[in-house]
Formats: C-alpha cells, sequence, structure tokens
C-alpha cells in the first residue's frame, strides 16, 4: 500500500507497482470490508503515492514515476483522482 484517504464509509487506496487505486467499501456500523475493492484509476499516471482529500471534498494524487524508473513527459505530478470534478464518493451534481 502507497497512500490512502479515508471518507464516509470508504477508503481509498494506491497499491504499489501496480498503477493502481482501489476504493475499498467499509459497513457502517462495523467498519468491517463489505467486499473486493473497486478500481477508481488503472493506468493513468503511472505509479502514485499520495492521496488527500482537500477541504472542498476533492482527491488528489501524486506520483513517484521518477524514482520508479518510468518517468514520462511531467512527471512527477500532483494530480486530481476524480478530473470530472464532485470529489468522492459525492457526484458531479453535489458538487457546491
Amino acid at each position: 500500500m502507497a497512500g490512502c484517504a479515508a471518507m464516509d464509509g470508504t477508503v481509498l487506496v494506491n497499491l504499489i507497482n501496480t498503477k493502481l487505486t482501489v476504493a475499498v467499501r467499509l459497513a457502517p456500523s462495523t467498519g468491517a470490508v463489505t467486499g473486493e475493492p473497486d478500481v477508481v484509476r488503472k493506468d493513468t499516471h503511472a505509479h502514485a503515492w499520495a492521496l488527500r482529500m482537500s477541504p472542498d471534498g476533492n482527491v488528489w494524487g501524486a506520483t513517484v514515476n521518477k524514482t520508479a524508473g518510468d518517468a514520462e513527459k511531467l512527471d512527477d505530478v500532483v494530480f486530481p483522482l476524480f478530473p470530472q470534478g464532485g470529489g468522492f464518493p459525492r457526484n458531479n451534481d453535489d458538487k457546491t
């Protein structure tokens, strides 16, 4: 596991050396994992490490491609995990 960010009922996790971010859903009453992780980022921005929630509810990631050996143009970067806006788990209609 690299970076993670927690919010109501969900933990977002960057997985090391996979180019994936997954969402792990939790039961509200127990905090137990409720099923298999859902992939929310695959093969974009390559090796992401940090995840942070901003005050407006958006989730930001940061890459470590230069240390992983496969840096591309404009690496390393900070990027919005959900670039369409709205943050997670909110949808775009909920964005204020």
